[in-house]
């Protein structure tokens, strides 16, 4: 009964930290997607600050 209970005990585990590596690749992907849409909201701010800038000169 010991060997299986070891075995059941490997399994939990093993199963514990396969959720703990998941959960990290999951953050670490979230992550990339924050620092993605941080990095196109800032684009997207000079983007406009330049039309701006543009039509103003134009003008």
């Amino acid at each position: 009964m010991s060997n299986m209970s070891a075995v059941i005990e490997r399994l939990l585990l093993f199963t514990v930290a396969m959720f703990a590596v998941m959960s990290f690749i999951f953050r670490m992907i979230s992550f990339g997607d924050f620092l993605l849409t941080m990095v196109i909201h800032m684009g997207f701010s000079l983007l406009i600050q330049k039309i701006v800038d543009v039509k103003n000169s134009e003008d």
